[in-house]
């Protein structure tokens, strides 16, 4: 059986080509990413919350709710 082997080249070099360009693509947008201005202040996700700025505050107020009923035989004091 005979085979075209300038076939198989073309492909392989093709597929070496687009990998290279692939690579130097993502290097690119690697290094923009890195090199941006004002990246250090930003967060991890791109917003402008940093580290050390709190976040929400949270509090419960358990005033004004009255204590569920114990079942028979129990009692609230030790």
């Amino acid at each position: 059986m005979i085979t075209n082997r300038s076939r198989t080249l073309n492909l392989s070099r093709l597929r070496f080509v687009l990998s290279v360009l692939f690579f130097a693509a993502a290097s690119v947008v690697a290094l923009a990413g890195v090199t941006s201005s004002g990246s250090a202040q930003r967060g991890p996700l791109g917003r402008g919350i940093g580290p050390c700025q709190p976040g929400l505050a949270l509090s419960e107020t358990f005033e004004g709710m009255t204590p569920p009923m114990l079942p028979p035989n129990w009692s609230s004091f030790t």
